[in-house]
């Protein structure tokens, strides 16, 4: 694991592009930006079981128990050599953005 400091927005959305896939073991989680990220650039994603999750990206990602590390690496294995991370579930998606944000409060009021 390298540390990279301070990369321009473009620099990061490459890395993340060219990534095998974004692995997100998190125990909490607010809202979460890198997986829709990862989600508008068909990068596999496999995440922890969270209800944030479930709810903004739906089927799109693997989930998996944050405490189970076999399974973690079982399906990090899987992916790397099966290559099915791309698979018919995990086609890239548009991420929402502030109008769709409103949208949703206006509806709400």
């Amino acid at each position: 694991m390298r540390t990279l400091p301070d990369l321009p927005d473009g620099a990061v959305a490459a890395l993340l592009a060219g990534a095998e896939a974004l692995l997100f073991p998190s125990l909490a989680e607010g809202y979460g930006l890198p997986p829709l990220e990862a989600m508008a650039l068909n990068v596999p994603v496999i995440f922890a079981a969270l209800a944030v999750f479930r709810e903004t990206l739906g089927d799109y990602p693997v989930y998996l128990d944050a405490t189970n590390s076999y399974s973690w690496l079982e399906t990090i294995a899987k992916n790397m050599t099966a290559g099915e991370g791309r698979g018919e579930n995990r086609q890239a998606r548009k991420v929402p953005g502030w109008a769709d944000h409103f949208n949703v409060v206006l509806n709400c009021v």
